[in-house]
């Protein structure tokens, strides 16, 4: 019976080791998985803010170019309005009189 006790005694010490073994291999698995994470939001968070920045920098060079075509776009309407007035001011200036006068 002592044999028995003993051969017991012994399976249960081992399976204690095999347990602490296990936990102190899941403990190690868990740490090794939090520094990956880490490294991975990090990563993410550079390759995020870097194609933030590429985005803005042409949404800015977009609005940019439009803006200055509008610019363009408003000069040659404004010249043209004042080549119209220029010319015709005296027929302009005669139908308002005209109209004014009727009323």
């Amino acid at each position: 019976m002592e044999k028995v006790v003993n051969k017991l005694s012994e399976i249960e010490a081992a399976a204690v080791t095999i347990m602490e073994s296990a936990n102190s291999r899941k403990k190690e698995i868990s740490d090794s998985m939090d520094v990956k994470i880490t490294e991975f939001d990090k990563k993410i968070d550079a390759e995020t803010a870097q194609t933030l920045s590429e985005l803005t920098k042409k949404l800015q060079a977009d609005a940019a170019h439009e803006l200055n075509e509008l610019k363009i776009n408003t000069q040659k309407a404004l010249d043209a309005l004042d080549e119209e007035y220029n010319k015709n001011h005296s027929a302009i200036a005669n139908q308002i009189f005209n109209t004014i006068i009727r009323e």
